[in-house]
């Protein structure tokens, strides 16, 4: 997956000791931005890049895939479905994952990340995963993933801080 564009981010920089309240209300005010697009056919995008200290970020990123193939060209349209076709269709909208939200640690001096919030949803919006890994252990940048796409943008980022 390669990026479209460059990260659209809207910064706040929260100071050690920040209100944590106006960095909350900061993240909810912050619209979600169009990150990439992924060779599936999905969509990724961005929201509440905070700057925890220098060096240290956390960003909001969201995954959505485009409609299961069971539901065909014609997934929204009904009529032009067989009754075994709406079945099948209705089970996977469901049962997979049409969008993921998942909170993204980085730490640029050690060159690591880690999720340490995740939400899955199901194409009816239905929430279906939901997991808090606040003690996620940190690990290495994986090539050519959504987390090291986002780490290369913050922390570049961070150098524009240094200059």
């Amino acid at each position: 997956m390669k990026p479209t564009a460059l990260l659209a981010l809207t910064l706040f920089c929260a100071a050690a000791g920040a209100d944590e309240q106006r960095t909350r209300e900061f993240i909810a005010k912050d619209q979600w931005h169009h990150y990439a697009d992924t060779a599936s056919g999905g969509k990724v995008f961005t929201k509440g890049a905070v700057r925890l200290k220098p060096g240290r970020y956390q960003v909001w990123f969201k995954l959505e895939r485009s409609q299961p193939k069971e539901c065909g060209s014609n997934g929204n349209n009904a009529f032009m479905r067989s009754p075994m076709d709406e079945l099948l269709c209705d089970q996977v909208r469901r049962n997979e994952v049409g969008q993921s939200l998942n909170l993204l640690d980085v730490d640029c001096s050690a060159g690591k990340t880690r999720v340490i919030e995740t939400i899955d949803y199901n194409f009816d919006d239905a929430v279906i995963y939901r997991a808090d890994r606040s003690d996620e252990k940190w690990g290495r940048i994986i090539p050519d993933t959504i987390g090291a796409d986002l780490y290369s943008s913050m922390c570049e980022t961070e150098s524009s801080f240094d200059r």
